[in-house]
């Protein structure tokens, strides 16, 4: 790669990168379109955090997931109310 661009080489460039990033991208937005049309939101995508939709007593509410996240030993379940 050149250490000086002309303009015309510069615009070339800058339309490569936008075309491979945009290809490259594509399936990474198209799982996020996904997630959203099951109402899961992206919370930290480094730290693969979701909040997921729950029901609690009767009430929507969301419920945070971790990526590889196969619980803890010492989680108890929600006791229900009746």
């Amino acid at each position: 790669m050149p250490e000086t661009f002309t303009p015309a080489e510069a615009n070339s460039a800058l339309a490569e990168a936008r075309a491979n990033a945009q290809q490259t991208l594509a399936p990474t937005v198209s799982c996020g379109e996904q997630l959203e049309e099951l109402g899961v939101r992206v919370k930290d995508l480094d730290l693969g955090i979701l909040d997921v939709p729950g029901h609690r007593a009767g009430s929507v509410t969301e419920l945070s997931r971790h990526a590889g996240d196969e619980g803890y030993t010492g989680r108890k379940p929600i006791g229900r109310e009746e």
